[in-house]
């Protein structure tokens, strides 16, 4: 399959494009041209995802352009990036740049025929979870899964579960049949078992979990 990977650069985003050409399928992935992003320089990223064999395609969320050439040709999407910015500050623009380019991205893919989507949401989308909201939840213990009440704390877990949604509608209203979104919890989710790197500004590999 020809896969195109969103967020590619991110700490879940490289380790699924290695694990997408490990089993030998094609990756475009997304990766924006400024390279010094919020969690800091993202060249050595880029490098490693090159060196895996990736197909590096430079798009942004504030570019629709660049969004549309990126889901051209690709079969499947994985979507995982989003747009950095503080949340509480700039609310319209993370609104734009996240929601509405979203949006914007899948319908890109869909007209050509695109095949499946994914979407890397959160566990963010339950609110801050048990340990801090046990008045909600009550003494509960992992694993909570997608039946558990979801109430959304900030706007990057409002985007999550907004495009959840959102993946749902283009899955049942445009008929993508096979597309579903994911929850991957910090600490006891997916960033676990791939393992995360850490990077500091000047692109310097300072830690592995």
């Amino acid at each position: 399959m020809y896969v195109g990977v969103t967020g590619a650069t991110g700490k879940i985003g490289r380790w699924l494009v290695r694990e997408l050409l490990d089993r030998g399928h094609r990756v475009r992935a997304m990766t924006r041209p400024v390279r010094d992003g919020f969690w800091g320089n993202t060249s050595p990223a880029v490098a490693e995802l090159e060196g895996w064999g990736a197909e590096i395609f430079y798009a942004d969320f504030a570019d629709d352009d660049s969004l549309a050439r990126f889901a051209q040709g690709i079969e499947v999407l994985i979507h995982n990036g989003y747009h950095h910015v503080n949340e509480d500050h700039h609310p319209v623009e993370w609104t734009y740049m996240n929601i509405l380019a979203t949006v914007k991205l899948y319908e890109a893919f869909w007209k050509p025929g695109g095949k499946q989507i994914i979407f890397i949401s959160s566990g963010a989308v339950y609110g801050r979870g048990p340990l801090y909201e046990e008045e909600r939840f009550g003494k509960v213990s992992l694993p909570i899964d997608e039946r558990t009440l979801t109430a959304p704390r900030g706007l990057y877990a409002v985007y999550k579960s907004t495009i959840e949604h959102t993946t749902v509608v283009f899955k049942t209203v445009h008929g993508i049949k096979p597309s579903t979104s994911l929850r991957p919890g910090s600490g006891a989710g997916l960033g676990q078992l791939l393992g995360y790197r850490c990077y500091d500004d000047d692109g310097v590999l300072t830690g592995e979990i």
